[in-house]
Protein backbone atom coordinates (compact mmCIF):
# COMPACT_ATOMS: atom_id res chain seq x y z
CA UNK A 1 0.00 0.00 0.00
CA UNK A 2 1.58 3.64 -0.90
CA UNK A 3 2.40 5.69 1.77
CA UNK A 4 0.96 9.43 2.41
CA UNK A 5 2.95 12.07 4.36
CA UNK A 6 1.09 14.72 5.91
CA UNK A 7 2.72 18.22 7.23
CA UNK A 8 0.63 19.49 9.58
CA UNK A 9 2.05 22.97 11.04
CA UNK A 10 0.86 23.81 14.21
CA UNK A 11 0.40 27.66 14.41
CA UNK A 12 -2.27 27.53 16.96
CA UNK A 13 -1.59 28.19 20.58
CA UNK A 14 -3.87 26.15 23.21
CA UNK A 15 -4.28 28.36 26.67
CA UNK A 16 -6.35 28.39 29.99
CA UNK A 17 -6.88 30.85 31.83
CA UNK A 18 -5.19 29.55 34.28
CA UNK A 19 -1.04 30.97 33.45
CA UNK A 20 0.46 27.92 34.95
CA UNK A 21 -1.24 25.39 33.14
CA UNK A 22 -1.25 27.23 30.27
CA UNK A 23 -0.03 24.76 27.05
CA UNK A 24 2.56 26.45 24.27
CA UNK A 25 2.91 24.89 21.28
CA UNK A 26 6.25 26.43 19.58
CA UNK A 27 5.82 27.91 16.31
CA UNK A 28 6.66 26.38 13.17
CA UNK A 29 6.86 22.89 14.81
CA UNK A 30 6.11 19.98 11.82
CA UNK A 31 4.97 16.79 12.69
CA UNK A 32 6.04 14.48 10.11
CA UNK A 33 4.10 11.56 9.80
CA UNK A 34 4.82 8.75 7.29
CA UNK A 35 2.45 5.19 7.94
CA UNK A 36 0.84 3.52 5.95
CA UNK A 37 -2.84 4.06 5.13
CA UNK A 38 -4.76 2.00 7.56
CA UNK A 39 -2.21 2.63 10.71
CA UNK A 40 -3.84 2.82 13.42
CA UNK A 41 -0.73 4.24 15.53
CA UNK A 42 1.01 7.70 14.40
CA UNK A 43 3.77 8.97 16.19
CA UNK A 44 5.99 12.45 15.14
CA UNK A 45 8.65 12.45 13.11
CA UNK A 46 8.90 8.26 13.08
CA UNK A 47 8.62 6.26 9.86
CA UNK A 48 6.73 3.58 9.94
CA UNK A 49 7.88 0.24 8.15
CA UNK A 50 5.56 -0.60 5.44
CA UNK A 51 5.99 -4.48 6.23
CA UNK A 52 5.12 -3.70 9.74
CA UNK A 53 1.91 -5.90 11.40
CA UNK A 54 0.25 -3.36 12.53
CA UNK A 55 -1.08 -3.45 8.85
CA UNK A 56 -2.84 -6.50 9.37
CA UNK A 57 -6.41 -6.68 10.40
CA UNK A 58 -7.12 -9.37 12.85
CA UNK A 59 -10.47 -10.80 13.00
CA UNK A 60 -12.45 -11.27 16.37
CA UNK A 61 -12.46 -14.36 17.80
CA UNK A 62 -16.91 -14.59 17.33
CA UNK A 63 -16.13 -14.10 13.77
CA UNK A 64 -16.26 -17.05 11.17
CA UNK A 65 -17.19 -18.16 7.81
CA UNK A 66 -17.28 -14.55 6.69
CA UNK A 67 -19.73 -13.55 8.54
CA UNK A 68 -20.88 -11.05 11.19
CA UNK A 69 -23.19 -13.76 13.37
CA UNK A 70 -21.75 -14.40 16.94
CA UNK A 71 -20.49 -17.89 17.64
CA UNK A 72 -22.34 -18.33 20.59
CA UNK A 73 -25.64 -17.70 19.15
CA UNK A 74 -24.75 -20.47 16.57
CA UNK A 75 -23.71 -22.98 19.67
CA UNK A 76 -26.98 -22.68 20.72
CA UNK A 77 -28.04 -24.69 17.84
CA UNK A 78 -27.55 -28.18 18.88
CA UNK A 79 -26.91 -30.87 16.02
CA UNK A 80 -30.03 -33.35 15.60
CA UNK A 81 -30.34 -36.29 18.08
CA UNK A 82 -29.42 -40.06 16.11
CA UNK A 83 -30.35 -41.69 18.79
CA UNK A 84 -33.91 -40.37 19.19
CA UNK A 85 -34.41 -41.04 15.59
CA UNK A 86 -33.25 -44.86 15.30
CA UNK A 87 -35.44 -45.16 18.79
CA UNK A 88 -38.28 -43.64 17.55
CA UNK A 89 -37.87 -45.81 13.66
CA UNK A 90 -37.59 -48.82 15.86
CA UNK A 91 -40.79 -48.21 18.02
CA UNK A 92 -42.57 -47.33 15.03
CA UNK A 93 -41.15 -50.24 13.65
CA UNK A 94 -42.49 -52.61 15.76
CA UNK A 95 -46.27 -50.82 16.24
CA UNK A 96 -46.49 -51.44 12.36
CA UNK A 97 -45.76 -54.65 13.08
CA UNK A 98 -48.49 -55.62 15.38
CA UNK A 99 -50.99 -53.67 13.32
CA UNK A 100 -50.06 -56.07 10.58
CA UNK A 101 -51.02 -58.93 12.41
CA UNK A 102 -54.39 -57.46 13.39
CA UNK A 103 -55.48 -56.09 10.28
CA UNK A 104 -55.29 -58.08 6.81
CA UNK A 105 -53.14 -56.57 3.95
CA UNK A 106 -52.18 -57.34 0.64
CA UNK A 107 -48.85 -57.71 -0.40
CA UNK A 108 -48.71 -54.19 -1.73
CA UNK A 109 -50.19 -52.54 0.80
CA UNK A 110 -48.27 -54.22 2.94
CA UNK A 111 -45.19 -52.42 1.36
CA UNK A 112 -46.67 -49.32 1.21
CA UNK A 113 -47.47 -49.90 5.02
CA UNK A 114 -44.16 -50.62 5.99
CA UNK A 115 -42.00 -47.83 3.77
CA UNK A 116 -44.79 -45.15 5.74
CA UNK A 117 -43.46 -46.41 8.95
CA UNK A 118 -39.32 -45.83 7.57
CA UNK A 119 -39.86 -42.65 6.79
CA UNK A 120 -39.06 -40.13 10.07
CA UNK A 121 -38.80 -37.04 7.99
CA UNK A 122 -42.32 -35.05 8.64
CA UNK A 123 -42.17 -33.64 5.26
CA UNK A 124 -41.96 -37.34 4.12
CA UNK A 125 -44.23 -38.99 5.48
CA UNK A 126 -46.42 -35.95 4.52
CA UNK A 127 -45.10 -36.18 0.83
CA UNK A 128 -45.87 -40.11 0.76
CA UNK A 129 -49.21 -39.78 2.57
CA UNK A 130 -50.45 -37.25 -0.37
CA UNK A 131 -49.02 -39.68 -2.76
CA UNK A 132 -50.97 -42.32 -1.84
CA UNK A 133 -54.29 -40.38 -1.91
CA UNK A 134 -53.76 -39.87 -5.04
CA UNK A 135 -53.23 -43.41 -5.98
CA UNK A 136 -56.88 -43.84 -4.13
CA UNK A 137 -58.49 -41.15 -5.78
CA UNK A 138 -57.01 -42.80 -9.50
CA UNK A 139 -58.69 -45.94 -8.59
CA UNK A 140 -61.55 -44.75 -7.49
CA UNK A 141 -62.24 -42.83 -10.83
CA UNK A 142 -61.11 -46.07 -12.41
CA UNK A 143 -64.09 -47.64 -11.09
CA UNK A 144 -67.00 -47.03 -13.48
CA UNK A 145 -70.87 -46.60 -12.53
CA UNK A 146 -72.17 -50.05 -12.51
CA UNK A 147 -74.85 -50.20 -15.34
CA UNK A 148 -77.45 -52.02 -16.12
CA UNK A 149 -76.94 -55.97 -15.39
CA UNK A 150 -77.43 -58.50 -17.91
CA UNK A 151 -77.40 -62.03 -17.80
CA UNK A 152 -74.66 -63.61 -18.34
CA UNK A 153 -73.78 -66.18 -21.52
CA UNK A 154 -73.50 -69.12 -19.57
CA UNK A 155 -76.48 -68.17 -17.14
CA UNK A 156 -78.53 -68.08 -20.50
CA UNK A 157 -77.73 -71.49 -21.78
CA UNK A 158 -78.63 -72.73 -18.46
CA UNK A 159 -82.31 -70.71 -18.76
CA UNK A 160 -82.63 -72.40 -21.53
CA UNK A 161 -81.81 -75.92 -20.50
CA UNK A 162 -84.20 -75.39 -17.85
CA UNK A 163 -87.02 -73.92 -19.55
CA UNK A 164 -87.34 -77.00 -22.45
CA UNK A 165 -87.01 -79.21 -18.87
CA UNK A 166 -89.98 -77.48 -17.63
CA UNK A 167 -92.32 -77.17 -20.62
CA UNK A 168 -91.44 -80.64 -21.94
CA UNK A 169 -92.08 -81.95 -18.26
CA UNK A 170 -95.71 -84.37 -17.62
CA UNK A 171 -96.79 -83.03 -14.37
CA UNK A 172 -97.39 -79.61 -15.91
CA UNK A 173 -100.75 -78.83 -16.59
CA UNK A 174 -100.73 -75.25 -17.42
CA UNK A 175 -98.36 -73.21 -18.91
CA UNK A 176 -99.96 -70.10 -17.24
CA UNK A 177 -99.32 -68.59 -14.25
CA UNK A 178 -95.85 -68.02 -12.29
CA UNK A 179 -94.16 -70.44 -14.46
CA UNK A 180 -90.88 -67.98 -14.59
CA UNK A 181 -91.09 -68.09 -10.89
CA UNK A 182 -91.53 -71.91 -10.94
CA UNK A 183 -88.14 -72.50 -12.74
CA UNK A 184 -86.37 -69.75 -11.15
CA UNK A 185 -87.07 -71.46 -7.98
CA UNK A 186 -85.90 -74.58 -9.70
CA UNK A 187 -82.33 -73.51 -10.38
CA UNK A 188 -81.65 -71.78 -7.00
CA UNK A 189 -82.33 -74.91 -5.29
CA UNK A 190 -79.93 -76.98 -7.73
CA UNK A 191 -77.56 -73.62 -7.13
CA UNK A 192 -77.12 -73.20 -10.78
CA UNK A 193 -73.76 -70.68 -11.08
CA UNK A 194 -74.15 -67.18 -11.79
CA UNK A 195 -77.96 -66.91 -10.42
CA UNK A 196 -78.23 -63.20 -8.41
CA UNK A 197 -78.47 -62.86 -5.11
CA UNK A 198 -81.97 -63.02 -3.64
CA UNK A 199 -81.42 -59.97 -1.77
CA UNK A 200 -81.09 -58.01 -5.05
CA UNK A 201 -84.32 -57.92 -6.41
CA UNK A 202 -83.43 -55.90 -9.94
CA UNK A 203 -81.07 -58.83 -10.80
CA UNK A 204 -83.61 -60.92 -9.88
CA UNK A 205 -85.86 -59.22 -12.22
CA UNK A 206 -83.79 -59.51 -14.72
CA UNK A 207 -83.67 -62.95 -14.38
CA UNK A 208 -87.08 -63.37 -14.65
CA UNK A 209 -87.72 -61.94 -17.79
CA UNK A 210 -85.31 -63.94 -19.55
CA UNK A 211 -86.98 -67.25 -18.47
CA UNK A 212 -90.31 -65.58 -19.77
CA UNK A 213 -88.94 -64.38 -22.97
CA UNK A 214 -87.13 -68.23 -23.20
CA UNK A 215 -91.00 -69.71 -22.29
CA UNK A 216 -92.80 -67.73 -24.78
CA UNK A 217 -90.27 -68.62 -27.03
CA UNK A 218 -90.50 -72.40 -26.56
CA UNK A 219 -94.26 -72.64 -26.41
CA UNK A 220 -94.19 -71.25 -29.59
CA UNK A 221 -92.22 -73.55 -31.44
CA UNK A 222 -94.32 -76.35 -29.44
CA UNK A 223 -97.45 -75.15 -30.76
CA UNK A 224 -95.53 -74.67 -34.55
CA UNK A 225 -95.34 -78.75 -34.66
Amino acid sequence: MANLTFDYNFNNRASSSDSDTALIYPEDHFFNFTQPLGSSQLAPDQPIDSNSTNTQTETPSGLWNGTSEDSTNNDSISPPNTATFVSYATSLGNFGKMVKCSIPLSTSSEAKFDLYCETIDPDERHALQYALSLETLDLLKDIHKPGRWVVSEDLKKMIIMYCKAFLLSPTITSYRGNCSERVLKAMTELNVNGLPSEKNPLHISEVITCISQQLTSFRSVMKSK
